[in-house]
């Protein structure tokens, strides 16, 4: 169901994105693209953290974040253990509710995208270590 809505969503909001980015300046722009480079290098460093430490560490990292409150909340439904469908349906209507556009539903889906990833590799993780 995710990728049934958020796929489609990134491609129109960058879309959007690239129409608003003629009435910018140049520093503008690329702001705006190094933010989002910027959350999904987050979202890589909190992937790497929980494969080393395990999702309980990422409570601890996310304390320290700041900004990313869309972050903080998704990662702290997967440390306490919410089901992906949950999180993953309460992410849909939040985004739903909040009305954005452009560069903030970017980041907003690239943060959903990539907290219920790490999610999906623990588990993953852990159904190999019982079949070994």
């Amino acid at each position: 169901m995710l990728d049934q809505f958020f796929v489609p969503e990134l491609k129109k909001q960058y879309d959007v994105l690239r129409e608003s980015e003629k009435s910018m300046s140049q520093d503008e722009v690329e702001a705006i693209y190094a933010s989002i480079r910027e959350r999904a290098e987050l979202i890589m460093e909190l992937s790497r953290i929980a494969k080393k430490d395990g999702l309980l560490a990422l409570e601890e990292k996310i304390e320290h974040i700041e900004g990313c409150e869309d972050v903080k909340t998704l990662v702290q439904y997967v440390v306490d253990g919410d089901d992906p469908e949950s999180i993953e349906q309460m992410s849909m209507l939040n985004y739903a509710s909040k009305g954005i556009e452009g560069y903030d539903a970017i980041l907003y889906i690239i943060s959903t995208y990539g907290v219920l990833a790490i999610q999906a590799d623990m588990y993953r993780q852990r159904l190999a270590r019982l079949i070994n």
